[in-house]
């Protein structure tokens, strides 16, 4: 019976705004560091600091533009794990947000002055931003953005297709900028790609997305086999 009713305290803890909140905050931040331990390339363009130093750094700091990117990926996720939001639209809808600040692409970004490396790898949010100028993945961002907050919002179901499109059109995206080669951006900085393949935040949002369809399927054969 003492077992029985740790393990029921122990799931309403978990349960609770404060419980889910945590969890998620703690995965969400998880998955953002082993995504810059995995793509550990911009210790270069940093100046190679101390690791520690560069974890934090890529995280929180990629770039001028970075913490609000990042604020606009975990705000609704923090907020809808504090609302108990279910576990699997908080997978379905955070995953997809997530991954826009996780290293989508990996390309050399150098300045045609004194050929210095600025820039290795980038979160899709860098990636469609006007500096770098790839528009074709500007239509993938926002609808995985907009997926994850449908999903966390209202269904998880019509939230992941929309997080599914996104992806798909990313993909095109990436791979219609990829196939140029390297380009010259405004006579200042030479962009080219050392690895064709997307990264590690494109695979983790597929697997938001998955989960949320297969959860929808699985939820619309229920009702189905309920209704016959």
């Amino acid at each position: 019976m003492r077992v029985e009713g740790l393990t029921s305290m122990r799931s309403m803890q978990l349960n609770s705004s404060v419980g889910r909140l945590s969890t998620s905050l703690l995965f969400a931040f998880g998955l953002l560091f082993i995504g810059a331990a995995v793509h550990d390339e911009q210790l270069e363009v940093f100046g190679s600091p101390p690791y520690p130093l560069y974890l934090f750094r890529q995280v929180f700091y990629e770039s001028v533009a970075h913490p609000f990117y990042l604020f606009v990926a975990v705000t609704p996720i923090a907020a809808a794990a504090w609302l108990q939001v279910g576990w699997i639209r908080l997978v379905a809808g955070g995953l997809p947000l997530l991954s826009t600040v996780l290293p989508y692409g990996a390309f050399e970004y150098y300045r045609l002055s004194n050929g210095e490396l600025v820039g290795y790898h980038a979160s899709l949010h860098q990636l469609a931003s006007p500096q770098h100028e790839m528009g074709a993945l500007l239509p993938g961002l926002l609808l995985i953005t907009a997926g994850g907050i449908v999903s966390l919002a209202w269904r998880a179901g019509p939230g992941a297709f929309l997080s599914a499109t996104g992806l798909v059109i990313t993909f095109v995206g990436w791979s219609i900028t990829e196939r140029a080669g390297s380009f010259v951006i405004d006579d200042r900085a030479l962009m080219s790609f050392p690895t064709s393949p997307l990264l590690f935040g494109y695979y983790i949002a597929w697997v938001g997305a998955i989960t949320g369809l297969g959860a929808s399927a699985w939820v619309s054969r229920k009702r189905r086999d309920q209704s016959s």
